[in-house]
């Protein structure tokens, strides 16, 4: 069972960040975690002026607050690569969306491969289920959201065997906004995966840049699933960049993001450990 799952070992939330897939106020492991490379800044569309009586949305949204809210993208990506492991090495399009509710969110991710390295062109061969909650403390020294959840990675073509993971941090809100996530797999595969993510935004022509960059951290079993090498082990490092361009509710990002291995014994057990993932995500907001 495992050379599947060390195939593919997939998680998390807190916004991601790239499967995170993240919660509105952490990253998901991939959209989020998810998950942040690839994310893009959310915008609310300018309401034209009306001579009627007859309310705009903008007016009505304004006098009846609503704790609901709904996001949405899809990315078109060179490769798949998640915690430095290369998982799909051809372009893939990983649409996501985002119910929240207060502090909960329900996020749902996918992959579909649109080449054939996998055997599996245009098949959806990867859907993640992320319930997450978070909490911001705005009282203290350093305002912090602290996050938690689950993630639940499932394969509808039996790519790999379904697993599950819970996963808590904290975010700080500060220069480079630091955020530590630790992921705990609890279904098919144990092991314990850590990671810091760090980001900051600047105005950029007609849009913003997004810079981040963080390091990844496993032990024995979760490495020893992911890419067959059982060791404790720092893993992966990246650096990414991600330009948001709004065009009222949408937004269009163009992204590029380098991923590293470091550990010599997880580059041994790897055909490729460098790479750099160019990327187009399509933001919108109801």
């Amino acid at each position: 069972m495992l050379p599947r799952v060390s195939t593919v070992l997939l998680a998390l939330l807190v916004c991601a960040g790239c499967r995170v897939r993240a919660p509105a106020a952490a990253p998901l492991p991939r959209a989020a975690a998810g998950q942040a490379a690839y994310a893009a800044a959310w915008t609310t569309p300018p309401e034209a002026a009306s001579s009627q009586a007859v309310p705009t949305r903008a007016a009505v949204r304004a006098a009846v607050p609503t704790p609901w809210t709904l996001q949405g993208n899809v990315a078109l990506l060179s490769a798949y690569v998640w915690r430095g492991a290369l998982l799909v090495d051809d372009p893939v399009l990983q649409p996501t969306a985002t119910l929240g509710y207060g502090g909960w969110s329900f996020n749902v991710w996918g992959n579909i491969d649109l080449g054939d390295a996998n055997g599996r062109a245009g098949e959806v061969n990867e859907v993640d289920l992320t319930l997450s909650y978070s909490h911001t403390i705005k009282d203290g020294r350093v305002p912090a959201t602290l996050f938690g959840g689950g993630i639940w990675y499932t394969s509808p073509t039996g790519w790999f065997t379904d697993l599950a993971e819970i996963y808590a941090g904290v975010g700080f809100d500060v220069f480079l906004q630091p955020t530590v996530t630790v992921y705990v797999g609890v279904v098919q595969v144990e092991g314990l995966y850590a990671q810091l993510a760090l980001s900051h935004q600047v105005a950029l022509g007609p849009g913003s840049l997004t810079l981040s960059g963080g390091l990844g951290a496993g032990e024995e079993h979760h490495f020893g699933a992911l890419l067959g090498a059982p060791t404790n082990a720092l893993g992966e490092v990246y650096l990414g960049a991600s330009w948001g361009l709004p065009l009222g509710r949408w937004t269009i990002a163009p992204s590029v993001r380098f991923s590293s291995l470091i550990d010599g014994d997880l580059r041994d057990a790897s055909a490729k450990n460098d790479h750099v993932v160019f990327g187009l995500t399509v933001s919108v907001m109801p």
